[in-house]
Order: C-alpha cells, then sequence, then structure tokens
C-alpha cells in the first residue's frame, strides 16, 4: 500500500480507508460515499474497446476504417451495476474516447461527475452537462446526487 508520502509525490491522495486517489475530486467522491454508506469499489475493472481513429488512413490497406485498442478504468462501481467517473477536465480526447467506450458497452451505466460546469472549449456555447447529456450519459457538477445515491440503496434497478 503507498504511504502518504510516496502518494503525495505521485500525485495521488491518500484516504484515511487506505486507498489512494489520483485527485481531490476523487478522493471528494469518495469521502461522500463512505459518509453515505455506500459501498464501492475504486478502478475494480479496466474495459478493452476499438476507438475509430478520425481522418486515418492504413498504411498497409488504405482503408479510411482505422481503430487503436482502448483501454479505461472507470473510478468508482457502485451497487446496482453503477458507475461513476469524476472529470476535472472534458477535453476532446475525453470526449472521443467516452463515446466510443459507450458504443462499445452501451449497457453500461456510467455516469459523469464533473469537478465544474465548463465550457467544453473556450468560444463553445456547450457546457460539461450539456455534451454529457447529448451523448447519453447521466450527469451532475459537484457532489454525487442524492437520487444516485438513493438509487444505489434501492432494492430495485431504475
Amino acid at each position: 500500500m503507498a504511504t502518504r508520502k510516496n502518494a503525495r509525490r505521485a500525485g495521488r491522495v491518500l484516504l484515511s480507508n487506505g486507498l489512494v486517489y489520483k485527485s481531490q475530486h476523487e478522493q471528494n467522491m469518495a469521502q461522500q460515499l463512505l459518509k453515505a454508506r455506500i459501498p464501492f469499489e475504486y478502478e475494480k475493472e479496466t474495459f478493452t474497446f476499438n476507438q475509430r481513429i478520425q481522418s486515418a488512413i492504413c498504411g498497409a490497406c488504405d482503408s479510411a476504417d482505422v481503430y487503436k485498442i482502448r483501454r479505461y478504468t472507470p473510478d468508482f462501481f457502485l451497487p446496482k451495476e453503477i458507475i461513476i467517473e469524476g472529470k476535472g477536465t472534458l477535453d476532446r480526447e475525453t470526449r472521443t474516447m467516452l463515446v466510443a467506450f459507450k458504443k462499445a458497452y452501451p449497457k453500461m451505466d456510467l455516469r459523469l461527475l464533473f469537478m465544474r460546469n465548463n465550457l467544453i472549449y473556450r468560444g463553445s456555447k456547450t457546457r460539461y452537462t450539456d455534451w454529457a447529456t447529448k451523448q447519453g450519459f447521466p450527469s451532475a457538477v459537484g457532489t454525487i446526487p442524492k437520487e444516485w445515491l438513493d438509487e444505489c440503496r434501492s432494492s430495485k434497478r431504475a
């Protein structure tokens, strides 16, 4: 297990439950889940999928269908198969990866929790939550919504 000193040096945050988180935002999410007594697993599974590369041509066959293999490890795995990903920034590469992930795993209940509801890029009128809604991702800003926590506690899946 990482020590507090080694965790800080690696840019990670150590929480009292003994887990090491990559950011203060993730630490805050974990503390909220612990306080709400919602069991969770942190980064328990990595998913592999293909992501199409835009404007690429295969050197061997001249095909425009060029893909790269991606790996993605979401942050928090909760009861009822809910997965929450904490995002501080939502750059173009992350947006493209999330769309490819959703295409590869359409039944996965991935929800996005943004630190702030910024514009997706300077000059855009689209905010993070607007983009998430358009792409079919439930999203929130700041803290995990009570409705999400209640859903984890309920006996039925929505």
